[in-house]
């Protein structure tokens, strides 16, 4: 199931697509007259869908942009799809080329994409789509000038993703555990690998069993026997 976000994105692309008050232009390309080129269509799209890569990560064409969704949750899968004939893409994938053109894939062998000006032309055209083809959706195929460079794909929120498998670890990995030392029996937090338990330095320390201290020079803990 395609995300909500990355849904309504696709969706204004296409209906952007279907209506002929907006065609292509690289002088007007943020709609001051409706018009797009390939970047800031796709970059308005995931924009007020709520992915903040233009305001908040300063997207603006085709060669900066890939970083702006990379911090938006998207990954580079191009590795995981064949992108001559489009097999494992789904819907909502960026197709990228960096130096020339972008597109998005609708499904089912369609992208979606704003490519040229009734003119053959980035710019001098009238505003919106004279031909029907301006802004269009079209059968897939890999980009003629030298392919595309990266696939993007809405993944989850980085932080969010680090943030919940930190927690799931802590859960899994740290137990209190009972230590025998000169007949008491304190207790301290351990993380269990592989049957193994690993004590942090520091928690010995507070309970007196080790002195620890840090050598600024070689950046290495000092460790000795608690006294």
């Amino acid at each position: 199931m395609t995300d909500k976000k990355v849904e309504k994105a696709v969706t204004f692309m296409e209906d952007k697509a279907k209506n002929n008050e907006h065609g292509y232009d690289q002088k007007y390309r943020w709609a001051e007259k409706g018009d797009y080129d390939c970047s800031s269509l796709v970059i308005t799209a995931f924009e007020q869908a709520g992915f903040l890569v233009k305001t908040q990560h300063h997207a603006t064409y085709t060669g900066n942009m890939k970083q702006a969704f990379l911090k938006c949750g998207f990954k580079d899968i191009k590795n995981k799809v064949n992108i001559t004939t489009g097999k494992g893409l789904k819907r909502g994938d960026i197709l990228l080329n960096e130096a020339h053109h972008v597109a998005v894939y609708c499904g089912n062998g369609y992208i979606v994409q704003a490519s040229i000006n009734e003119k053959g032309t980035a710019m001098g055209g009238k505003p919106g789509d004279q031909t029907g083809q301006e802004i269009n959706i079209s059968h897939y195929k890999n980009y003629y000038r030298g392919g595309w460079n990266s696939v993007l794909r809405f993944k989850n929120p980085p932080q969010e993703k680090s943030e919940q498998k930190s927690k799931e670890g802590d859960d899994e990995m740290i137990k209190i555990i009972e230590i025998e030392t000169d007949g008491k029996v304190p207790t301290v937090n351990a993380i269990n690998k592989d049957g193994n338990y690993f004590v942090k330095l520091r928690d010995l320390d507070a309970l007196g069993l080790l002195k620890v201290d840090y050598n600024k020079t070689t950046k290495r803990p000092i460790v000795k026997r608690g006294e």
